[in-house]
């Protein structure tokens, strides 16, 4: 590549960094190369491939049934990083894996379709837990047998996808889970989408959103990230009655880090002199607006019938002016009879993921609403209200939506 070329490149690449809407902008490339929906998903697997470059990445399972699009939606986000960033994983024989050497480190390490037994899965495990692989053996050197350790080094960012709503307990801690949207209104997209002409993106729009991962890789050698004072706050009251949060919270430090390296190309978030990246507020609440969700869901989810019937009740109560629904919204959605749409609300209202809000009086139509979900962390704006030094006023663009927000002080 030419020199003139390459500095068109690389301004370009940090004028992607650098702008508010850099998250919509990822988004909006998303969708002109073909993928529908599936926003907040789509902004998960984008900030974990860039975890890859911190000492502690992040790692996912993308969950859902057979043609739900689980790999579509994996392959489309990696199209935009650097192919040398990625290493797919198909059939690998587990010695293979200890002469690899550095060629996994910083790496996304992707495998369709989980295989739990497989030698590649239980090398993933290790390189997640311990950030390397270490094999000693005994090798024939010049006629002599003698010991030798080969290592091969993390760590690595590690996505994989499979049907199974759960996996076996430590494979659930080390994931964060993602379900893709397996809804009607989904279905409708994707099939409207079919016969809807867009422009993809040009080979040069694509090589500037792999120059500007290229860039993050170079700012992330050797960077400090560090987290101000009042981040204790968020651990301090965030949720505490399961034992996973002990992975979870600190997967949840890991996305605010990453958040903090994307959006390092604005003013005044680098240092460097220092090589510094300090974690803003607002890194925090771009991380709670994109994460969080996806925590509660992998702390709190049932099976993943109950989990349906919640997310519909969910969905059609904030369409209704009642904030609720009752068996014929149900009914109506599914297709189904009333005896059936009674039963799945009573299974989901046994599993404690719906309520009945109503009064259980004779004669009373019954209505349900999904049941809050205990907050993961303080909620940012609760927070910023907390501290003065945070200043009078805070404004970020939602990273999902494009809308605007706002956090004023309140005068006491």
């Amino acid at each position: 590549m030419k020199t003139a070329e390459r500095k068109k490149l690389t301004e370009e690449a940090r004028k992607l960094l650098a702008s508010p809407d850099l998250f919509r902008n990822h988004l909006d490339a998303l969708q002109r190369n073909g993928l529908v929906g599936e926003e907040r998903n789509a902004t998960i697997v984008f900030v974990t491939g860039v975890s890859r470059l911190l000492a502690k990445p992040l790692n996912l399972t993308v969950k859902g049934k057979s043609s739900a699009g689980k790999n579509h939606l994996i392959k489309s986000v990696l199209a935009l990083f650097p192919r040398d960033a990625i290493r797919e994983i198909t059939s690998t024989s587990s010695h293979a894996w200890n002469y690899s050497e550095d060629d996994f480190q910083h790496r996304i390490l992707y495998q369709q379709e989980l295989d739990l037994k497989s030698a590649a899965m239980r090398q993933v495990r290790q390189l997640i837990s311990e950030g390397r692989l270490i094999r000693t053996t005994t090798v024939k050197r010049d006629g002599r047998f003698v010991k030798e350790t080969f290592i091969a080094e993390g760590p690595i960012a590690a996505i994989s996808t499979t049907t199974r709503r759960q996996l076996a307990i430590d494979e659930e801690t080390r994931h964060l889970s993602l379900f893709v949207d397996e809804s009607r209104q989904q279905t409708r997209r994707v099939m409207g989408a079919a016969f809807r002409q867009t422009i993809p993106l040009s080979k040069h729009d694509i090589r500037v959103w792999q120059h500007a991962h290229e860039l993050l890789a170079s700012r992330a050698e050797g960077v400090s990230i560090n987290f101000p004072s009042w981040i204790r706050e968020v651990s301090d009251a965030a949720y505490d009655q399961d034992i996973r949060m002990r992975r979870y919270i600190k997967a949840f430090a890991t996305a605010c880090e990453t958040v903090a390296l994307l959006r390092s190309f604005r003013p005044g978030h680098y240092d460097e002199r220092k090589r510094r990246i300090r974690v803003h507020f607002s890194d925090f609440v771009f991380a709670s607006l994109i994460f969080v969700p996806a925590f509660q869901e992998s702390l709190h989810g049932g099976t993943e019938e109950t989990d349906q019937t919640r997310a519909l009740v969910d969905r059609l109560a904030t369409q209704s002016d009642k904030k609720s629904v009752s068996w014929r919204e149900v009914a109506k959605e599914l297709g189904i009879s009333k005896d059936k749409a009674y039963r799945v609300l009573r299974e989901a209202r046994e599993a404690g993921v719906i309520y009945q809000c109503n009064k259980p009086e004779k004669g009373n139509l019954k209505r349900y609403a999904a049941t809050k979900w205990p907050p993961f962390i303080p909620d940012p704006e609760t927070l910023f209200q907390k501290f003065p030094a945070l200043g009078k006023r805070v404004r970020i663009i939602h990273p999902l939506t494009g809308r605007r927000i706002v956090y004023r002080r309140k005068r006491h």
